[in-house]
């Protein structure tokens, strides 16, 4: 991570990764305890991360110390309760779960213009940190104290202990009979004090998050993913039913080579066309490819279907001829295909696919498990042939479940636009559009219910009330603020090199070009990466790790530090 100070460079350690840097101090603590500021800080109109700077009700405290009505809504974790209580202005003050806070305590609060503080919150990385205090909101579940020092890479910690109504605090200088802070947990704000930092030097460069552009000369048109090659190179698929080959190693930027070209059979109306491509778990001995696309009803020019198919690959090249259906599944309208392929750890097809479309889901789809709209299918594909192209494994959740499609892992699903396998834990995680105003991120389990069209996000969407019962919410999601419209769902970054996206989910909005990550393991908050104008289709990841984002405008871009 690279921080800003006074016009040098000081980088500090991979530990900061896992925490947001709010706010720094000149001074060191007094003999009273005091804390002294350095100078006037900006929060903006965004979340912002501040320590409470007094006891009392959260209108109080947050009309005082200048902040004077610009808060719209706070937050604070509740690590017994483990959910977040707000507080938010427009709302009566019997639907606030948030009435109070403690002095030193850590919240989220979100403003409507800049405000400018003498008091040191920050919640910008960008601060110079130096010697001295830095105040660190915390991100992860209850650490312990020594944990939490080692991860921060601190000489010591101060905690607000509200029930002494006094700083706790960890020295490993000190007698363990003298520590008096023990635990750090999600959402405190605690004080740490950094020894000497490290300046990079004139002639060194420092480590900072950027995309580099690769593949510019090579005239994609329209490219929706990119994956990892058998023998390090890369494929990258285009909406119209092109599928090309790079060597990135080569710095190949020109056309690449040709791996599919089925252009005649892919239909592009509304959001259609060639969505997915995934290459067989026993690739380098069977030559199996497998894309998911749309196209017309062989029985019924008029009818659209999706279509899951094998091509085998033979010297770098798969034949139309070679196409073996896989399943087919009717569309009723013309958005909301799904549109992810993936293969799990233990060998199964993953398949992801919409509502069927138009808006609302006016078929019911999302809940009906007679159908495989709305679904993440699971099936196996190991022994395909035209006589059985898929069998359904035994240990599927819904097997022998009356009026249920069998092939069903997951429901509940508006239209899941991609979805990607942790490489490490194995976890499914996948993006959900939303219809009028949230956007989604669900870690899938077997038998799951995502609550569409019952629920959008956490709020109920077909009426006015609605029981969240037997539904699994998202673990992240966002609003249509901002320009954002449509989730773009990620890959978790697991030895790509970069060491700020190390064990984090990265995931996008379509519309917007945001790119955020997340912490895998923990979640915490999600972190904005950048702002972009990309129209993000998907992420990839090649056979080293590295990251992609891929661009429906024409353009391939790689994480870089």
């Amino acid at each position: 991570m690279t921080i800003h100070l006074r016009g040098r460079l000081v980088v500090r350690g991979a530990g900061l990764s896992l925490l947001l840097l709010v706010g720094m101090l000149s001074g060191a603590l007094g003999d009273e305890g005091s804390l002294r500021a350095q100078g006037p800080v900006d929060l903006l109109p965004r979340w912002n991360l501040v320590a409470a700077p007094a006891d009392g009700t959260v209108e109080l405290v947050l009309a005082g110390e200048g902040l004077g009505g610009a808060v719209v809504s706070a937050h604070r974790w509740d690590a017994g309760a483990e959910a977040f209580e707000s507080w938010r202005r427009a709302a009566p003050s019997a639907a606030n779960s948030l009435p109070s806070v403690g002095a030193g305590e850590g919240l989220w609060v979100e403003v409507e213009a800049p405000v400018v503080l003498a008091l040191p919150p920050l919640a910008e990385v960008r601060v110079g940190v130096g010697e001295g205090w830095v105040l660190i909101g915390w991100t992860q579940a209850g650490m312990e104290a020594s944990a939490a020092l080692a991860t921060l890479g601190a000489e010591r910690i101060i905690g607000w202990d509200a029930a002494a109504q006094a700083f706790a605090s960890f020295d490993p200088a000190t007698p363990a009979a003298l520590r008096s802070l023990s635990v750090v947990d999600r959402g405190a704000a605690v004080w740490a004090f950094f020894g000497p930092a490290v300046v990079v030097g004139p002639d060194e460069e420092p480590k900072a998050l950027h995309l580099v552009a690769v593949l510019e000369e090579a005239g994609l048109d329209a490219p929706i993913e990119l994956g990892a090659y058998a023998d390090g190179r890369v494929f990258v698929a285009e909406l119209g039913g092109l599928v090309r080959l790079f060597d990135l190693a080569m710095d190949d930027g020109g056309g690449g080579s040709t791996l599919l070209d089925f252009r005649g059979r892919v239909s592009l109306d509304n959001e259609q066309g060639l969505l997915s491509v995934a290459l067989g778990p026993d690739f380098a001995e069977t030559g199996y490819l497998f894309v998911y696309y749309t196209t017309t009803d062989p029985s019924d020019d008029e009818e659209m279907v999706s279509r899951l198919s094998r091509f085998t690959v033979v010297g770098d090249r798969a034949s139309v001829g070679s196409e073996l259906i896989v399943l087919e599944v009717s569309q009723p309208f013309g958005n909301h295909n799904g549109g992810a392929v993936r293969f799990g750890p233990e060998g199964m097809l993953y398949l992801g696919l919409g509502d069927g479309g138009a808006g609302g889901d006016p078929g019911g789809n999302g809940q009906d498990r007679s159908t495989l709209l709305g679904s993440i299918l699971r099936i196996d594909v190991s022994e395909a042939s035209v006589a059985r192209p898929y069998r359904v494994p035994p240990d599927n959740p819904f097997v022998g479940a009356a009026e249920v499609r069998e092939e069903i892992f997951a429901y509940g699903l508006r239209n899941p636009w991609r979805m990607a396998f942790d490489p490490s834990s194995g976890v499914l995680w996948a993006g959900d559009v939303g219809q009028e105003a949230v956007e989604e991120i669900n870690r899938i389990v077997a038998g799951g219910n995502y609550g569409w069209n019952r629920l959008e996000g956490e709020d109920c969407f077909a009426s006015e009330s609605c029981s969240t019962a037997g539904t699994i919410l998202p673990v992240g999601s966002y609003g249509h603020g901002g320009g954002n419209c449509s989730v773009t769902g990620g890959v978790v970054s697991r030895g790509s090199g970069v060491a700020s996206l190390q064990d984090r989910y990265v995931y996008a909005d379509f519309c917007s070009g945001r790119i955020w990550s997340v912490e895998a393991e923990t979640l915490g908050v999600a972190r904005l990466e950048f702002e972009t104008d990309l129209s993000i289709a998907s992420f990839g990841v090649d056979g080293a790790g590295a990251v992609y984002v891929v661009s429906l405008d024409g353009r391939v871009l790689r994480f870089e530090e």
